[in-house]
């Protein structure tokens, strides 16, 4: 793909002779912090988030005003995670936030952002020190009753929450070059006790490597050693799938527990198989690479729900319109696709994570950013006992409240998934290029090797299809241009300066353009959109067929007549929808709106009839709340 030039993923952690193959070989590399910036309606919600949740979680709740303050010092069971009043929200809750508040202030370049998240980081930078337990700068990591203590009570701590704030930590040190953030990460990841005691949990591998690059240290080297290790050793999903677990998937919660099935925690499960991604990454072990792609086919075959997100309300299970994805899987997962597309170059993980954006990200929360959901349904009427087919069936997670939605992770974590999205738009790529690899309005601005390199990336995609980029600066040297190619999009057109150009066919999804750039060239995409139909059987309801309408990369869904974003407004019948009137539906485009706020009156709009053959106008899936998305196609009687 690249001329035999690759990337390596941490260029001073391959300086280590810890590992037996310090860094497997990427094709793409994130951008830094800032590099990439929102525009158009990509911008508009950057400031709804940064108005609402984002820039004002303090307001929230108690637990985020005093999460990793300088006079909130956890002991004993107010570390532990079901202590939820005493400590767990404050630390997992302030880690989540954390990480999407520091990443969206310098994407936006907003100085009342960047004053918040300076002000909430600052307690860890001033206290840390070496003899630190993980991040608790007031626990002391020489005393043994205090390392039980930790192990014990603070599990969740050392397992979860320390793996979370590497990401805020490092995203910060890259942003200011503050040289205490990169310090706490190397004192915070240099204890072989933990590597031993936690490595083969949850995201702590993933925490490691992360300050194993950042650190280039030969102590946190060593630690990662340990924990890719353990987690080769206990982790279920550094194996592929067993043969049997799909037989299990009718299975909820509840019901499970006896049967010994292996955990199905969603996000546990997104954040692990991270671990295990980024432990291929740093061992070269490719057992584990495999385990991963095999468990997302896995996943994606038995379990991806048509907003582009795995069925996880709170556990796994098969695809259903009467099931749920919990907010903290919409985060997490993405963030997980989004390290594969990086790090394989394979453009189907940009068409995952922008069919997760477009679609699962906007249901996650409200159009003012300040009232969210913690499990979303593809098909939701918001009428009581909706949710009793969940694996949590509690209605009230299922509307769209202020603060108190219990438990608060996804209130905290639903900060993250924009600014992921905006991280990954542009990537560095191995020969020597540049790489748009997911599509919105932004610009990009990076050093390459022969100098500055600007682009500036108008479109309201995928709200149209076509996509303009602009080259604002270039270095005067050639360098290539890779550009995504939607594998959904039959006919794609590519035009440079107003002239079509062959660019041949597209290899692993991207489009390859080399040139010496100059100010004011113009790449042109087109991505012709046309109604798309998928007929599924929805074995959660007695395996009934519904239908499911794509336009591009969005899901397109019925809008129930609504009170309110919890209550419809006369008969919540579900309409059955005509499958074969689909390919000839009309695609209806008006204006995009001065601000966009994911509205109801939505600029694409797809005409297609229901079994009476009258109109049924479907609009894009997040700009909804009350809706039906996976459409009958027989009437009730029929299964």
């Amino acid at each position: 793909m690249n001329n035999g030039s690759k990337l390596v993923l941490g260029t001073a952690l391959a300086a280590s002779a810890a590992l037996p193959n310090p860094c497997a070989a990427a094709e793409f590399a994130m951008a830094r912090l800032g590099d990439v910036r929102p525009a158009g309606w990509l911008l508009d919600r950057a400031r709804a988030a940064r108005d609402g949740y984002t820039g004002h979680m303090d307001e929230v709740s108690h637990h985020f005003r005093r999460a990793w303050s300088a006079d909130w010092q956890p002991r004993g069971k107010s570390l532990n995670w079901p202590n939820d009043e005493k400590g767990s929200w404050s630390s997992e809750g302030g880690a989540y936030w954390f990480d999407g508040l520091v990443h969206l202030a310098w994407q936006m370049d907003d100085p009342s952002l960047k004053e918040l998240a300076k002000r909430r980081i600052e307690p860890v930078l001033a206290n840390m020190h070496g003899n630190a337990m993980g991040l608790l700068w007031w626990m002391d990591r020489r005393d043994e009753a205090q390392r039980e203590e930790f192990f014990v009570e603070g599990a969740w701590q050392s397992e979860w929450v320390l793996g979370i704030r590497e990401r805020a930590l490092a995203a910060f040190y890259e942003a200011t070059g503050d040289e205490r953030a990169r310090q706490a990460l190397e004192w915070a990841f240099s204890d072989e006790g933990i590597a031993r005691r936690v490595g083969g949990k949850a995201s702590f591998v993933s925490g490691c490597v992360g300050a194993a690059r950042l650190t280039g240290s030969e102590a946190v080297s060593n630690c990662v050693g340990i924990a890719a290790g353990e987690l080769k050793k206990a982790s279920q999903y550094a194996k592929p799938p067993e043969p049997w677990l799909p037989e299990t998937l009718w299975t909820k919660r509840k019901s499970q527990w006896p049967l010994k099935i292996p955990t199905r925690h969603g996000v546990f499960c997104a954040e692990q198989l991270l671990s295990v991604w980024r432990a291929w990454e740093v061992t070269g072990d490719e057992s584990l690479r495999d385990a991963v792609l095999a468990w997302y086919a896995f996943l994606d075959a038995n379990c991806r729900q048509p907003y582009g997100v795995t069925m996880m309300d709170e556990e796994w299970g098969w695809s259903s319109a009467k099931r749920g994805t919990e907010t903290c899987d919409v985060a997490a997962e993405t963030f997980t696709r989004i390290n594969i597309l990086a790090a394989t170059g394979d453009g189907k993980w940009g068409d995952d994570v922008e069919r997760a954006q477009f679609n699962a990200a906007p249901a996650c929360v409200s159009r003012d950013f300040r009232r969210h959901v913690y499990f979303q349904l593809p098909n939701r009427a918001g009428l009581r006992g909706e949710a009793k087919e969940m694996s949590c069936p509690n209605d009230h997670q299922c509307e769209y409240r202020e603060s108190k939605q219990w438990p608060l992770c996804c209130v905290a974590a639903l900060n993250r998934i924009l600014p992921n999205y905006i991280q990954a738009m542009w990537m560095k790529t191995a020969d020597g290029g540049v790489a748009a690899t997911t599509y919105g309005p932004c610009t990009f601005a990076t050093t390459l090797e022969g100098g500055r390199a600007a682009f500036t990336e108008r479109t309201d995609y995928p709200f149209s299809e076509t996509i303009e980029i602009v080259a604002e600066e270039a270095p005067d040297a050639a360098f290539p241009l890779w550009v995504r190619v939607p594998g959904w999009c039959d006919a794609p057109e590519l035009r440079l300066n107003g002239s079509p150009i062959d660019a041949g066919p597209a290899q692993k999804g991207f489009w390859r353009i080399e040139r010496v750039w100059r100010k004011g060239d113009v790449v042109r995409l087109t991505f012709p959109m046309k109604p798309r139909v998928e007929v599924v059987r929805d074995r959660i309801d007695f395996g009934r067929r519904r239908a499911i309408v794509s336009l591009g990369p969005l899901l397109m869904a019925y809008p129930y007549p609504a009170k309110d974003d919890n209550a419809v407004d006369g008969d919540p019948a579900e309409p059955v929808l005509d499958v074969a009137s689909v390919a000839g539906a009309a695609v209806v485009r008006s204006p995009m709106p001065a601000v966009w706020d994911w509205p109801l009156d939505a600029p694409v709009k797809v005409v297609a009839k229901d079994a009476a053959g009258r109109d049924l106008t479907l609009v894009p899936y997040g700009c909804t709340k009350l809706r039906v998305s996976m459409f009958p196609i027989e009437a009730e009687s029929v299964k």
